[in-house]
């Protein structure tokens, strides 16, 4: 029996969260960054965004969804995301409250 999960260690947090969203139409991906959406949270409400190092999956990504997390954000394995990324979640769901 094989011990080999993946191809490339590199893919596997996109790998990951590609899944999640192509299993969940109620997520959006952005790839670049590692953002996951939930793509009916209200704009009117203050938004929730979390984040961290990836290798604790399902942590953050996982949850995105209604009734908690708006964006997830996604660092590298055991490396937190970079502030670009938490921008561009942060800028991914226009908001009508203060952030």
């Amino acid at each position: 029996m094989s011990s080999k999960h993946w191809n490339y260690k590199q893919d596997l947090v996109h790998a990951h969260l590609k899944g999640l969203c192509l299993g969940n139409p109620d997520l959006q991906f952005i790839e670049s960054e590692r953002v996951v959406i939930n793509k009916h949270s209200k704009p009117d409400k203050v938004m929730i965004l979390s984040g961290g190092g990836s290798g604790h999956e399902p942590l953050h990504a996982g949850f995105v969804g209604e009734g908690c997390l708006d964006v997830g954000v996604a660092g590298f394995v055991f490396a937190s995301p970079s502030t670009k990324q938490i921008v561009s979640g942060l800028k991914a769901k226009p908001q009508t409250k203060a952030r």
